[in-house]
């Protein structure tokens, strides 16, 4: 069958991914601010600087995204929006290759790269340089606890994309505590006196492993399901792992550019902040309003930071489904003073027609299933009604963009996603286990863990992170998951410690 001409990125988020709110019942927001916490520790794909791609959509490395005149938000503005500017994705080694590809210019390793840096440079600017300490904001009279620092006039993380939003940045704040926090304890702790790289390498080893472990102990079992884990082989060992240097880690262009945006799904438009002490409401946010704004995280001497870290453990994330709030598709990265913003959908759908990515047919061979015929044949993992509007917008199987059509399955048992983006997920994540030297749960590697010291990291929790490193006096021991029945909120004081001693 030959391929027909797709419809407009913008076209398919307005008929397919429109707003519509449905809270999850089982998943916290965390879920979703911690998966892109740790998307940006393993991917970023960068862009060509251009002009005005709308005015000059011919050129190289424009691929500006068509707004019909029709549009149901963009041509009811006072200024009607027809086009939005979009730059290629930037090309590696385009000079010798025949086929366009893309690169991470990121470490994809999950090494906390978004804490440290992926770079010498990086990581040099973020450290304090005093006893194996990570940089702080200098106006300490400000603030009441550590918060990021400020580097020429920006707030400035390991990854540049830490002022996005103010949940990343608190996130990014979070792990930067921790951090200082063991850090102190090496130094106390020490049998013999450590100088700042020996402090900072020793925290930087520990903090590595603590988020190895929630990643795959906490993260991946409510994003996957425990089926999943069980096939794809996630599973933490009780003792200890090989590495393999046959497998390669790094992320494919599937994973990053639609599986692995599953959570866009899962934002929520209005935002909770909690008060630490109380866990009562304080405040919400519209999304459209905050997008690189860091009003409401440096708010009340910073205690802004933690309200937003316990409102992301206590509001529910936004259902994991094909609908996605309009914060993200009218208002993505809106300016002070302008009406609208970008349209999040039609750049995932964009990008990954940027990169080439095959339709969703041709995932389902890669991934077990049978393929799809043609649109006249439902596939059993998507429903009719959704099938419905994909054969309103497609007219052949193979032209179906992954991530559309990967928002649209019906979640696996205890999973998340349907079958197509959790075997490109499972898979990635398999790699990114194996294929780490480094992995914490790895033998007879240079830095290897001793059995007593897995046990300490393993035993370690995302919400004793959050409980050592804020004011939160109350929150349920699984943050990634709703209270319930069997996962009350419990006092913060007394959260796991990893016992230091074992380190050093």
């Amino acid at each position: 069958m030959t391929s027909t001409e797709l419809p407009s990125a913008r076209l398919v988020s307005t008929t397919f991914h429109p707003d519509v709110s449905k809270d999850a019942r089982q998943v916290t927001h965390m879920v979703t601010q911690f998966g892109q916490f740790l998307d940006h520790d393993i991917s970023r794909t960068p862009t060509e600087t251009t002009a005005d791609c709308c005015l000059e959509p011919e050129a190289d490395n424009c691929f500006p995204i068509i707004i019909y005149r029709n549009d149901s938000f963009y041509s009811t503005l006072s200024t009607p929006q027809t086009c939005h500017k979009f730059s290629r994705s930037v090309a590696f080694c385009e000079e010798r290759a025949t086929v366009r590809e893309q690169m991470n210019s990121i470490t994809a390793f999950i090494d906390s790269s978004s804490v440290y840096g992926s770079s010498e440079n990086v990581s040099s600017l973020l450290r304090s340089g005093l006893n194996g300490k990570m940089l702080v904001n200098s106006n300490t009279s400000a603030f009441d606890k550590e918060m990021l620092p400020v580097i020429d006039g920006m707030v400035t993380a390991g990854d540049v994309r830490a002022r996005d939003m103010p949940g990343l940045a608190a996130m990014h704040t979070l792990w930067m505590r921790e951090h200082n926090r063991i850090a102190t304890e090496i130094k106390a702790l020490a049998k013999i006196p450590l100088n700042d790289e020996d402090i900072f390498q020793s925290a930087r080893r520990i903090l590595v492993a603590e988020m190895q472990s929630v990643v795959f102990s906490e993260y991946l079992p409510v994003v996957l399901g425990e089926q999943a884990m069980i096939k794809y082989g996630l599973q933490l060992p009780t003792e200890f792992s090989t590495y393999r240097n046959d497998v390669d880690p790094s992320i494919t262009n599937a994973f990053a550019t639609a599986a692995y945006r599953f959570g866009h799904s899962m934002i929520q438009g209005l935002i909770d902040m909690m008060v630490p002490t109380s866990g009562a409401l304080k405040s919400q946010y519209l999304l459209r309003d905050h997008y690189n704004n860091m009003a409401n995280y440096l708010a009340e001497r910073g205690a802004g930071m933690e309200q937003i870290l316990l409102g992301l453990a206590s509001q529910p994330a936004q259902q994991m489904d094909r609908f996605i709030t309009e914060e993200a598709t009218n208002f993505l990265f809106k300016a002070a003073g302008s009406d609208f913003g970008q349209d999040l959908v039609a750049r995932n759908i964009q990008r990954g027609r940027d990169h080439g990515l095959p339709g969703y047919n041709s995932w389902r061979r890669l991934c077990g299933l049978r393929a799809i015929s043609s649109m006249a044949h439902r596939p059993a993992e998507i429903t009719q009604g959704q099938w419905t509007v994909l054969r309103s917008l497609y007219r052949n199987p193979e032209d179906i963009d992954l991530y559309s059509a990967g928002q649209a399955e019906t979640p696996v048992p205890g999973g998340l996603t349907g079958p197509i983006f959790n075997c490109i997920k499972a898979k990635q994540f398999k790699n990114l286990m194996d294929g780490d030297r480094f992995f914490f749960t790895h033998k007879d590697q240079v830095g290897s863990f001793t059995t007593d010291q897995m046990v300490e990291i393993k035993k370690r929790r995302l919400s004793d992170v959050l409980c050592d490193n804020t004011d939160i006096a109350n929150i349920q021991d699984q943050v990634l998951l709703a209270i319930s029945p069997t996962n009350q909120r419990r006092p913060c004081s007394i959260s796991r410690q990893i016992n230091v001693q074992k380190f050093v």
